[in-house]
């Protein structure tokens, strides 16, 4: 990682566990990219949450369709939580490619994540984040 970028995302682990990040990525993991171009690691995280959607009171049983929303809609917020809050707090959005956003996607929320040499986008105003997002590519789909 450069050193600002890093400084931002450790300042932005600050925030909560969302934001928090690991120093580096174990064998089990996948990056972003993996999981946009394969189906099988998302569909695992999909059924895991059914299961355990299913064990709760009355034992309902949800459509795949929905626990998968749900479950697109955490790992998205997980994605954005860290670049996000170092944006808003040290004023530099750190920038990765798909494939260097490294995931474990078992267990409970929010999925450790862990993100393999940044760089960074100065925003020296809160009010240029939108701006600065856009700029950098994290606004759009990891596609190749």
């Amino acid at each position: 990682m450069t050193a600002a970028a890093r400084d931002a995302l450790m300042v932005a682990g600050a925030l909560g566990p969302f934001s928090a990040l690991d120093e580096s990525p174990g064998p089990d993991w996948v990056s972003w990219a993996e999981l946009v171009d394969r189906p099988e690691p998302f569909a695992r995280r999909v059924d895991e949450a059914r299961a355990l959607l299913a064990t709760g009171l009355g034992a309902p049983e949800m459509p795949v369709r929905s626990v998968a929303w749900v479950v697109h809609l955490g790992l998205v917020a997980r994605l954005v939580s860290p670049p996000l809050g170092a944006a808003l707090l040290s004023c530099l959005l750190p920038v990765l490619p798909a494939g260097s956003v490294h995931l474990r996607l078992a267990g409970s929320n929010p999925v450790p994540m862990a993100f393999d040499h940044p760089a960074g986008v100065p925003v020296p105003q809160a009010a240029e984040v939108a701006a600065g997002w856009t700029s950098t590519g994290w606004s759009r789909s990891p596609r190749r």
